[in-house]
């Protein structure tokens, strides 16, 4: 699939701006596994409009990975939390039958 999007954002004569940076930053973490297997895969788009285009790569590598690392460490706190609770639960209701 990543391979798809890749060669048609590629088919394009029009200097990569700041939308497809974007796109591009936020399926750049999708390119690991494949580039892995050995499959290549184009991250980064040569012609490109410059800063506008690397802007916009950035904001979708940083949204990506606040995305994936926010829900990782939310889920994270809420399994401790659930973890905590049932533990406080059973030690309270020990305590009160003694």
């Amino acid at each position: 699939m990543l391979s798809r999007i890749a060669a048609s954002l590629e088919r394009s004569a029009r200097p990569a701006g700041f939308g497809r940076g974007v796109l591009q930053g936020a399926l750049m973490p999708l390119a690991m596994p494949n580039l892995m297997v050995g499959k290549d895969v184009t991250i980064y788009a040569q012609n490109n409009t410059g800063l506008s285009y690397k802007l916009g790569y950035t904001v979708g590598v940083n949204t990506c990975g606040a995305l994936f690392f926010g829900l990782f460490f939310w889920r994270l706190t809420q399994w401790r939390r659930g973890t905590n609770g049932k533990r406080q639960s059973n030690d309270d209701s020990g305590a009160g039958s003694q």
